[in-house]
């Protein structure tokens, strides 16, 4: 089986040799395909090492989870989904393991 990162960047590859560019609901397909991608990917990075993550990635995969950070306040950094409040502290760009549980926690029940 092909990897869908290989699939992509094949689509893209195709794409500049046509000189055509796709349409609309090619494009997001193929950026549908990719945010599936990347969001594993990070999943798997907070699941393997929930000691060593960055903001920026636990940022990334809230946005992709359709989370929007709403304010921030000193070091609180506070995401909302529809009614749901996640509140994660940040200190030197590291985000502490148990606020790395809580954010699996809710994104796995929400996949359930």
């Amino acid at each position: 089986m092909i990897p869908i990162t290989s699939v992509f960047y094949s689509v893209v590859l195709v794409q500049n040799l046509v000189h055509q560019p796709f349409s609309t609901e090619v494009s997001q397909s193929i950026l549908y395909i990719f945010n599936i991608v990347k969001k594993d990917k990070l999943i798997e990075l907070l699941k393997n090492s929930p000691n060593n993550v960055k903001f920026s990635d636990i940022r990334k995969l809230l946005e992709l989870e359709g989370f929007a950070l709403d304010r921030i306040t000193g070091s609180h950094h506070i995401f909302k989904k529809d009614e749901t409040i996640l509140v994660i502290p940040v200190h030197n760009n590291r985000v502490k393991s148990v606020y790395i549980k809580r954010v699996l926690e809710l994104i796995e029940g929400e996949q359930s």
